[in-house]
């Protein structure tokens, strides 16, 4: 799935000491269908990269996501735009876990 143009992504360079731990090399906050989300490249203990994907305006106070760990190298962020936004279709979509697990939360286009 391809990001709409609704879609956007706001990249941070040169993530300091203390903003986040130093295992994380970049970061960038995505929009997709309005949910928020914080991503971070982080180096696995045997090289390998991995993806959080933090929730900022998600059910569970902001605490819930999910982490991507691809077999082999880094994933471009128009990829990673595209990932988020089949979680969010995924999550509010039929059957997700959206309407089960987290009942009371609104999704963001309707607050």
């Amino acid at each position: 799935m391809d990001p709409t143009e609704n879609d956007r992504f706001r990249r941070e360079s040169d993530v300091g000491p203390g903003r986040l731990p130093e295992t994380f090399v970049t970061a960038f906050e995505v929009v997709v269908q309005d949910e928020l989300f914080r991503v971070s490249e982080r180096t696995q203990p045997d090289g390998g990269m991995s993806y959080d994907f933090a929730w900022l305006n998600g059910p569970a106070g902001g605490t819930y996501g999910f982490t991507l760990a691809p077999s082999s190298g880094q994933i471009a962020a128009t990829e990673l735009v595209a990932q988020a936004s089949q979680f969010v279709a995924a999550f509010y979509g039929p059957g997700g876990i959206g309407e089960t697990d987290f009942p009371d939360h609104i999704p963001a286009y309707r607050a």
